[in-house]
C-alpha cells in the first residue's frame, strides 16, 4: 500500500516534468492582403483584374529555445489563378526567406531569396517602442494581451501570452515584449499572422539552424539590388498597355 501511494504521488510530477516552456514550434497562418495598382493596369484590362484573388494564405513555422528562434516556411506553397479566357495566370510562390535570432547576442540573420539569388543580411534586431492596450483574448488556450507599435507611420499590433516567457514572433517581432507572439498584423493590417498550433517540446539543433548559403550584404546593398531591379523590371516592360512577347505585366502589391 505504501508503494502504491508513493507511485500515484510522483505520477504527476513525472508528467509535469516532461512539459517545457521554453522551447517549441508554432505553426502561423499568414494573410496577404493584395493590391492591384489600377492606376497602371494596361488598358481594357481593368476588368480581367477583378479576377485576381484578393488576398494569398500561407504557412509559416517558427522553432525557439530560451537562446535562438528561426522563422521559416512551413511547407512549399504555390497558387495559380487563370483568368476566364485561359490567357491570364497570376502565380505566387513563397520565396525561401528564413529569419534567424540569436536573443542573447542580439543578432538577427535574414535568408533572402530575390530572382534566383539568395543573400545573406545580418543585422541588429529592430527596436520597436511596444505600447500595451490593456486588451486580452485567448488564442489557442492560452491568455494574451494586446500590444500596439508605430514606426514610420505604419501600425503593428502583436497578441503575446506571458505564459511562456520568449520574446519572439513572426519574423523577428516580439523581441521587446514578456512573450510568445500568437497573433500580429504589420503593414497597418495588409499581413496578418495568426497561431494555428503550438507545440511545447524539445527541438533539435538542425531546426534552429543558423541559414549559411547566400551571399553577404548589408540591409543598404539589398535594398539597393531590390530597387535597381524594379527599375530594371519597369524599364524593360514600359507603362501602361505595354506587352512584351504575347503576356500582359501587371503590378501587384
Amino acid at each position: 500500500m505504501k508503494n502504491t501511494i508513493i507511485l500515484l504521488f510522483l505520477l504527476p510530477v513525472a508528467l509535469f516534468a516532461q512539459v517545457t516552456l521554453d522551447q517549441g514550434t508554432v505553426i502561423y497562418e499568414q494573410v496577404i492582403e493584395m493590391e492591384i495598382d489600377m492606376a497602371n493596369l494596361p488598358e481594357g484590362m481593368g476588368d480581367m483584374a477583378k479576377l485576381f484573388p484578393k488576398e494569398q494564405r500561407f504557412k509559416k513555422q517558427l522553432n525557439f529555445n530560451s537562446s535562438v528562434s528561426l522563422f521559416r516556411n512551413y511547407a512549399a506553397e504555390e497558387v495559380e489563378d487563370e483568368g476566364a479566357d485561359g490567357n491570364m495566370r497570376v502565380i505566387m510562390a513563397q520565396n525561401e526567406d528564413e529569419t534567424f535570432t540569436d536573443f542573447k547576442k542580439k543578432r538577427v540573420v535574414e535568408k533572402k531569396s530575390f530572382f534566383g539569388r539568395t543573400f545573406l543580411i545580418e543585422d541588429k534586431p529592430e527596436k520597436l517602442a511596444w505600447k500595451l492596450t490593456g486588451e486580452k483574448k485567448e488564442i489557442l488556450g492560452y491568455a494574451c494581451m494586446k500590444a500596439i507599435s508605430i514606426k514610420d507611420s505604419a501600425e503593428t499590433v502583436a497578441w503575446f501570452t506571458p505564459a511562456i516567457p520568449i520574446s519572439t514572433g513572426p519574423e523577428n517581432a516580439g523581441l521587446q515584449l514578456p512573450g510568445l507572439v500568437l497573433e500580429m498584423t504589420v503593414d497597418d493590417g495588409n499581413i496578418t499572422y495568426t497561431a494555428l498550433s503550438l507545440d511545447l517540446k524539445k527541438v533539435g539543433k538542425s531546426d534552429l539552424a543558423q541559414p549559411k548559403t547566400g551571399k553577404s550584404v548589408t540591409r543598404e546593398a539589398y535594398d539597393a539590388i531590390v530597387k535597381a531591379k524594379i527599375e530594371e523590371m519597369q524599364e524593360q516592360f514600359g507603362g501602361k498597355g505595354q506587352q512584351r512577347g504575347g503576356s500582359q505585366v501587371i503590378m501587384i502589391r
